[in-house]
């Protein structure tokens, strides 16, 4: 049985509470929440108040899966080779853990973005495999497990395609590491979701989507995020909603 994941990016321009309302409305019981502004602050060292979150989560009947720093425009990263703002990402992400542990979400997912292409891939992948490895440990003893998502290249990812995330997993060797795969990743990559499956097998954590209808051929049966990040449905969310609600219903 599929469990079906709403994401509240696609409600930048509303409150917190309406997106949960919408979510409920639309059938969902599960959530992932971006760890972004206008819903919550997080960097190096503050978070939000975090306390009306879970309330209006169990208000109205959602329970809170994953949370997901934004990776765009959170200034952090964890491909920086300057030691400095390397050492203020690991702490942005740690608060995003600790956010994650307060409010009972067992999960972290994460891309990478903005790796500098001029300077020296090798050294920056290491970088990555050194900032996941403590973010992998740090997360265990709190009971958030970290999940990596491979992201496109026109959405400023580093990590693009199988081949690059099997190198990182390979200097990473951390079974406790998940793995997200993104449907518009794997389009613009020219792969299919079987190739992944047949190298991460259970490790696959979610699938995050657009259109839920793009999976109804394959068997994946784990988390599917409804996630899309286009100004039609940051501008009208609801529609997302309701192709989702179909899709939750046969589904679920």
């Amino acid at each position: 049985m599929r469990n079906f994941l709403c994401s509240n990016v696609h409600y930048f321009y509303y409150d917190t509470e309406t997106f949960f309302r919408n979510s409920k409305e639309a059938g969902f019981q599960l959530a992932e929440l971006y760890l972004g502004t206008p819903h919550i602050f997080i960097d190096g060292q503050t978070i939000d108040d975090f306390s009306s979150i879970p309330n209006l989560a169990q208000k109205y009947g959602l329970r809170i899966k994953a949370v997901h720093p934004e990776t765009l425009s959170f200034r952090y990263g964890l491909c920086y080779l300057d030691d400095g703002w390397n050492s203020k990402s690991l702490e942005a992400y740690k608060r995003c853990i600790d956010y994650a542990a307060k409010i009972g979400a067992e999960r972290l997912d994460t891309s990478l973005t903005c790796g500098f292409r001029d300077h020296d891939q090798k050294l920056i992948l290491k970088r990555c495999a050194e900032n996941l490895g403590e973010l992998i440990e740090y997360g265990a003893e709190r009971a958030v497990t970290i999940a990596l998502e491979a992201e496109e290249a026109a959405y400023q990812g580093f990590i693009t395609d199988l081949s690059q995330m099997r190198q990182l997993d390979a200097m990473i060797s951390d079974k406790r590491l998940l793995i997200g795969v993104s449907c518009e990743a794997l389009k613009a990559a020219g792969e299919y979701l079987n190739q992944w499956e047949t190298v991460f097998e259970e490790r696959i954590a979610y699938v995050r989507t657009a259109e839920p209808r793009e999976l109804s051929e394959v068997s994946f049966d784990g988390d599917v995020i409804l996630f899309d990040p286009g100004e039609t449905y940051l501008e009208r969310p609801y529609a997302l909603d309701r192709l989702a609600k179909r899709e939750v219903n046969r589904w679920g």
